[in-house]
């Protein structure tokens, strides 16, 4: 190996390493962005999983508290057949008493279903409100990550560039004289 390739190598090695350096660290955020974008995107579909789940939940609440709205009526109905086989007048005094309360009680019970199944649902669309903070997050940390790297990347090419440049233009005048 002669001066010249020397030279040149010396010239351009550290050349060569800078460029891909700095390509490496745009890279880098690129797919540090990707990424960000990925989990985004996930914490989307939880939350709208979650917004479902919520609705599912006032759903069954409101089914469980008609059920037990029927159940309150058959429980009122055998109650009264049970009364009035025993020959008690149902409409007045103890009987009448003893209805008002299984009503009542039923009554607390069907409200207590609906409240539990709000606090179900309110929860769910907590969690999907969280999940969609999180989606934001993701994404401005992957933009950030993404000019971050990119000025990394840049400031790298720049910084070769600078040490290289003089080196170059004195390899490339001796190059000329040979």
């Amino acid at each position: 190996m002669g001066p010249a390739t020397t030279k040149f190598l010396k010239t351009t090695t550290p050349l060569v390493g800078g460029v891909f350096k700095g390509i490496g660290q745009i890279g880098a955020g690129i797919a540090a962005f990707n990424s960000a974008s990925l989990s985004s995107t996930i914490s989307r579909q939880n939350a709208d999983i979650l917004d479902q789940a919520s609705e599912d939940a006032l759903d069954a609440g409101a089914i469980k508290k008609q059920e037990r709205q029927v159940q309150r009526e058959q429980d009122v109905g055998t109650a009264r057949s049970g009364q009035a086989s025993r020959n008690v007048v149902v409409d007045r005094d103890t009987a009448f008493e003893h209805e008002i309360d299984i009503r009542r009680i039923a009554h607390l019970d069907a409200d207590q279903i609906e409240l539990i199944a709000q606090r179900q649902a309110l929860g769910f669309r907590r969690r999907a409100d969280i999940s969609r903070v999180e989606a934001d997050l993701a994404e401005k940390k992957g933009l950030a990550s993404l000019v971050t790297s990119g000025l990394k990347g840049a400031g790298t090419l720049l910084s070769t560039a600078g040490k290289v440049a003089s080196k170059w233009k004195v390899l490339t005048k001796q190059f000329k004289e040979i």
